[in-house]
């Protein structure tokens, strides 16, 4: 099947999107299959090109006419059975020259929160990441007989292959956050219920990330008493050697569709307090494999943290946890289950 992928761009920037793509489409090429990515270009064209995946550089991607213009040629000389769009720009294009070249469009909107998401609905097969952003768009107006479910898998990525190991050094008992620092993802209900544990425990917490919220939640840290035990990382390329060095992770976002982070936490054998939403609780097996508390609770976080960091026995129990049953969330799953999405696109 000859497979061709459309992004904005291939940067190595902590964008999931990115990422999930990089690790399907060299996947798909292990597995046999003629795979291209048409994006803008980044630092992920020379490893996606080591895997046998070819890149077709559309320049300044995101604008349309350039966009219908790069992909034109690269529909009518590459010649693909699926398309399969990633973001909104490159779909629109897909789905208006499609009568021209007789492919098959599919979609995957890995952030249905967006108002654009709906319009993705018009593939000829819509992916969604997790069962409760299948139905939101659902109820948004997509009919139902044209989406789909494919969860993100990322154990065992050519990205994490491809990526030496450097072992960070973190102060124990820790509590390591991987988040943008935008509203959405909830990092400031974490350094509030941080902020109220006892003293006795001399916890640490790294955050790990960037946004436009770091000057505000810095401003939050700096107010606590434990301020001096509160760490801004920044963005970091390979967050999983922090992931590695962890005693607890946590995720507060107040929605998220099925962040690639979780199933690094499990496969890193951390310890996992989560809220209840969107597709973390599916990567949570409901609550089996990390502790899920409400959205916007800092009293739930700080009664999770605080039983993890009282009872050693807990925390090794939640360790453990997190750390079984991860067949279902490697890459190879993943593009074994898009390639029965894009058999159906085609009947």
């Amino acid at each position: 099947m000859r497979i061709l992928h459309l992004l904005n761009e291939l940067g190595d920037v902590g964008n999931g999107i990115v990422n999930t793509v990089v690790d399907l489409a060299c996947s798909q090429a292990e597995m046999g299959h003629t795979v291209a990515i048409a994006s803008s270009g980044g630092d992920f064209v020379e490893l996606v090109e080591s895997r046998g995946v070819q890149h077709f550089k559309v320049e300044q991607f995101k604008k349309e006419l350039n966009a219908f213009v790069g992909l034109n040629k690269v529909f009518a000389s590459w010649k693909p059975d699926i398309v399969h769009g990633h973001m909104l720009t490159g779909f629109v294009v897909a789905r208006v020259l499609q009568p021209l070249y007789r492919y098959r469009v599919v979609t995957t909107v890995h952030n249905e929160f967006k108002r654009s998401a709906s319009w993705m609905g018009h593939a000829n097969v819509m992916v969604a990441v997790s069962e409760e952003n299948r139905q939101r768009l659902v109820d948004r107006g997509v009919p139902e007989r044209r989406t789909t479910v494919v969860r993100n898998g990322v154990v065992g990525g050519a990205r994490t292959l491809g990526r030496p190991s450097e072992p960070v050094s973190l102060q124990h008992p820790n509590i390591v956050a991987v988040a943008g620092l935008f509203d959405r993802k909830g990092v400031g209900e974490v350094i509030e219920a941080f902020g109220a544990l006892d003293a006795r425990y001399g916890a640490h917490l790294y955050i790990v990330g960037r946004g436009p919220e770091r000057d505000k939640l810095e401003a939050q840290a700096k107010a606590l008493p434990c301020a001096d035990r509160i760490h801004f990382e920044g963005f970091k390329t390979n967050a999983k050697d922090y992931l590695k060095a962890a005693d607890i992770f946590v995720l507060a976002s107040h929605s998220d569709p099925f962040p690639l982070v979780i199933p690094e936490a499990r496969a890193a054998g951390c310890a996992i307090v989560a809220t209840r939403v969107g597709g973390i609780t599916e990567g949570l097996e409901n609550g089996a494999r990390g502790i899920l508390v409400e959205p916007k609770s800092p009293p739930e976080l700080h009664a999770a943290f605080d039983l993890l960091l009282s009872d050693p026995a807990k925390l090794a129990h939640w360790r453990a946890q997190a750390a079984e049953n991860l067949d279902w969330l490697t890459v190879r799953r993943m593009a074994v289950d898009y390639l029965n999405v894009y058999e159906r696109a085609r009947l």
